[in-house]
């Protein structure tokens, strides 16, 4: 790998890391204040960025709560499938506790 890709993949490594910092920090805040009263510049102090920053990455609370459903959408089959799981274990279980005798 030469240095200039080298140097590009830690910079898109770098900006995820500061984007997950911040979309976290926001989550956290929302629920803690309320969306109204979460600014981005508190988002920011939290995350650890500069409030200029912040705004290079998601102009909004409305992008952050974007940028918050994408990366949760790619979840979900994933999640419904353990929840699936889950209750045919426990539907398995709450069986067999009927029919042992106690």
């Amino acid at each position: 790998m030469t240095d200039v890709a080298e140097a590009a993949q830690a910079r898109t490594a770098r900006a995820e890391q500061t984007m997950a910092a911040i979309t976290e920090a926001a989550l956290a805040l929302f629920r803690e204040r309320g969306y109204e009263a979460a600014t981005m510049r508190t988002i920011a102090e939290r995350a650890g960025v500069s409030t200029g920053n912040a705004y290079y990455y998601f102009g909004s609370k409305e992008e952050l709560i974007q940028e918050f459903y994408l990366r949760n959408h790619a979840r979900v089959p994933d999640l419904l499938r353990r929840g699936a799981r889950r209750a045919a274990v426990g539907h398995r279980r709450e069986h067999l506790h009927r029919l042992l005798p106690r």
